[in-house]
């Protein structure tokens, strides 16, 4: 067989046997690899080497450390799994708990498939983040915020933040919910950017803290003037820390992009 058609059907075997790395491994060095293998081959016919032996013997090791990132991705994966099902069982435990001791908790199936939608949504957030970037200010900003969110919800079915359970001034924190997630999608997860969302859910926060003591829902039925302050305090102090690790994260970046200029 001319050589040049030779090296080119064990190019194409070879390109056929990398897709079979995991995807970010693949996307990641397939390219180089691709070049190398061509390279070595160009070397060995030049050479008048055994191209067949050498190539087999390229195979046999690609297949093996095929194998070997194969197990360590799913290994990986299926471990974040069960952690991340072993603390949504642990959180939901809190509420089943509460309603076994006679207390005002009183969830249904609904609640609880709610709640542990919200928990899966979270841990699969935190699990994106952890993987977007090496910045341990952007991975935390979302990973307070993230939470927070998902405590708040939780908190207002369970117990409820204002009032009594079931009580509708409570329904004013799925607004805020809301508000979070468009303001992140507005914002396009980007650092600065998200640190003026974050900050601006904390001054919703302030401002429904006014609007609630004006309306009088301090007066409410099991609820009090440092009720609704420490609540939306609380809450609005954890997305102020959130909008803190962004803007920090922003200032790095910007920090490294100049250094970066400077050395160019």
């Amino acid at each position: 067989m001319n050589p040049n058609k030779q090296n080119k059907l064990l190019e194409s075997l070879y390109a056929w046997l990398l897709v079979m790395y995991p995807k970010d491994f693949y996307n990641r060095f397939a390219v180089e690899m691709k070049e190398t293998f061509k390279d070595l081959l160009l070397e060995k016919t030049s050479q008048n080497g055994n191209i067949l032996s050498f190539a087999f013997g390229v195979y046999l090791e690609i297949f093996i450390n095929i194998l070997k990132e194969n197990i360590t991705f799913y290994h990986m994966n299926y471990i974040s799994i069960i952690r991340s099902g072993l603390i949504t069982l642990a959180v939901l435990s809190i509420p089943f708990v509460a309603m076994q001791s006679g207390g005002n908790v009183n969830w249904t199936a609904f609640d609880f498939l709610a709640a542990g939608l919200i928990l899966a949504f979270v841990f699969s957030t935190i699990e994106l983040v952890s993987k977007k970037s090496n910045n341990l200010y952007y991975r935390l900003g979302p990973i307070v915020s993230v939470f927070t969110a998902a405590f708040m919800l939780v908190s207002v079915s369970a117990v409820s933040l204002i009032g009594s359970v079931g009580e509708p001034a409570n329904l004013v924190y799925y607004g805020v919910f809301v508000a979070l997630i468009i303001t992140s999608i507005l914002a396009k997860f980007k650092p600065k950017s998200m640190a003026v969302a974050m900050s601006s859910i904390t001054g919703l926060l302030i401002f429904i803290t006014i609007i609630a003591i004006a309306l009088g829902w301090q007066n409410l039925l099991g609820s009090s003037l440092f009720e609704v302050v420490a609540v939306n305090g609380f809450f609005g102090v954890l997305f102020a820390i959130s909008a803190g690790l962004f803007y920090i994260s922003s200032s790095q970046k910007s920090i490294t992009n100049k250094i970066s200029d400077l050395k160019v």
